[in-house]
């Protein structure tokens, strides 16, 4: 995070970050996607458990057990929404009207993108 320019991406609408899978890693790519979603910016994120044990991306890369997915197909968030928590379910729909209303997504595009996000990272609110 340190030394990082937001001029560098003036012009980028979306972002992937893969910061370590320590706690510090972690945090370092909440803060990031908090100022990117200010930005009107869409991150994605990979979660520690794609890096397969590993200590971040590059080495999951070197070793073969990175594992990078696009999530669920859009008929299936629908479906999936309705077993999950409340919380959760909450969570999802905020990210879901950010994505639409700030980030200009159609809402089936906002759906499938906020629950890859929330399923693969864990993220509570």
């Amino acid at each position: 995070m340190q030394g990082w320019r937001w001029e560098w991406v003036r012009e980028v609408r979306e972002l992937v970050f893969a910061f370590d899978a320590d706690d510090a890693g972690q945090e370092q790519w909440r803060t990031l996607a908090r100022q990117a979603a200010l930005r009107g910016k869409h991150v994605a994120v990979l979660e520690p458990g794609a890096y397969g044990g590993q200590k971040d991306a590059n080495e999951a890369w070197v070793a073969g057990t990175l594992t990078v997915g696009t999530g669920p197909p859009p008929a299936a968030v629908g479906a999936a929404m309705s077993i999950v928590s409340e919380d959760l379910r909450e969570a999802w729909d905020e990210r879901r009207a950010i994505m639409e209303v700030d980030g200009g997504m159609s809402r089936a595009e906002a759906e499938r993108l906020a629950w890859a996000a929330l399923h693969t990272q864990r993220v509570t609110p």
